[in-house]
């Protein structure tokens, strides 16, 4: 076998293909109705009608780094079912992408049963579902796995390209701003290198270029999604929902981050590395509950913190008295099979999706 590929990363690849594949062909049965907006704006901006979801009035109301790809996506001759699998097909190569970078970074700390563990929590998380297809999330996740490898890699750190790499983080998912500020701290505290104002320098110049076009053409920062989901437009506070997908997310990024504060076992790079994510998820669920107002339940919210939760449970199964962590792993990844092959069976069969707003109880 290939040691360059990273320890299960076939079996993450092959099923979230296979997943994929079945989202293709009935892609109601899986994709979530705000994905479909990206697919309608980049449809009429491929026509020249502009940023708009109805062809009457422009909008902002997207992440926007995943609206120029799926843009640039509907540049070739399609109808909207082929843009739709185009969208597909990058956002499973993202995906994929995503998860040799985290295995590559991650393989020297972890015991080959911690890694089995860790794949299949993350394929639970990410595969069998199918309603993050057509969101930011694949594009986001992506960029926030090259950031926490570059920060776990041993050497100098090229400022300039995380500069760029936070950047294209905050583009792809605008509250990554909270994962960022976090991990500009960590690292700074790590390090001491002044040199990390050439990061952040960057990163302001690229993201600023598109909040000064937001306001010049919408009158303000935020996106209209995120301006009717603001408690400052309605002026009522600490009453947003993390939902189920929030509370996981939470509980898995306070769980890393006592770990990483209580046991310091494993190399300061990772430390460094998980409790900037933790922090910053946490403090993104601290935003979702104070200042914000509805409508913050769903999963594409909370992705960086199941990525939380799949590292506390590979820190937490390393532990384990050998042989112990191998067995649990092989254990791990014969459950997530059945698992995920079962839910996208499921799915794919029977549908459990809502497109009908009256279908929703209380709607």
């Amino acid at each position: 076998m290939n040691d360059r590929v990273p320890p299960y990363w076939r079996l993450f690849a092959g099923l979230s293909g296979l997943c994929a594949l079945l989202v293709a062909i009935r892609p109601l049965n899986f994709v979530s109705d705000d994905s479909l907006f990206y697919l309608v704006i980049a449809d009429f901006i491929s026509r020249g009608h502009g940023s708009t979801f109805n062809g009457l009035f422009p909008t902002n109301g997207y992440h926007p780094l995943w609206e120029a790809v799926a843009s640039i996506l509907a540049l070739i001759p399609h109808s909207k079912r082929s843009l739709l699998v185009f969208g597909l097909a990058i956002q499973w190569m993202l995906q994929a992408a995503m998860m040799w970078v985290l295995l590559d970074a991650v393989r020297t700390v972890f015991t080959r049963g911690a890694l089995a563990v860790f794949v299949a929590v993350m394929t639970v998380f990410f595969v069998p579902f199918g309603n993050l297809y057509w969101t930011e999330a694949p594009l986001s996740m992506f960029f926030l796995a090259c950031v926490l490898a570059l920060m776990v890699r041993p050497g100098p750190i090229r400022y300039a390209s995380l500069g760029l790499l936070f950047a294209l983080m905050f583009l792809s998912r605008l509250d990554n701003v909270f994962l960022i500020g976090c991990c500009v701290i960590g690292l700074f505290l790590r390090d001491r290198d002044w040199r990390l104002g050439i990061a952040c320098l960057v990163c302001a110049a690229v993201g600023s270029i598109y909040l000064v076009l937001n306001l010049a053409q919408f009158g303000h920062l935020m996106p209209i999604s995120g301006a009717v989901k603001s408690a400052t437009y309605r002026h009522v506070y600490l009453s947003g929902s993390l939902g189920n997908n929030g509370l996981i997310s939470l509980a898995g990024a306070i769980g890393l981050a006592l770990l990483n504060c209580i046991r310091r076992t494993r190399p300061l790079n990772y430390r460094v590395m998980a409790l900037s994510l933790a922090g910053g998820v946490i403090l993104q669920s601290v935003y979702v509950v104070a200042l914000t107002y509805g409508d913050t339940t769903w999963v594409w919210y909370y992705v960086a913190g199941y990525l939380c939760v799949a590292l506390l449970a590979a820190d937490l199964v390393s532990e384990l008295p050998v042989p112990w962590p191998a067995r649990f792993g092989t254990a791990a990844l014969a459950v997530c099979l059945l698992a995920t092959l079962s839910v996208t069976s499921l799915k794919f069969a029977l549908n459990s999706s809502l497109h009908d707003p009256s279908a929703a109880s209380g709607n």
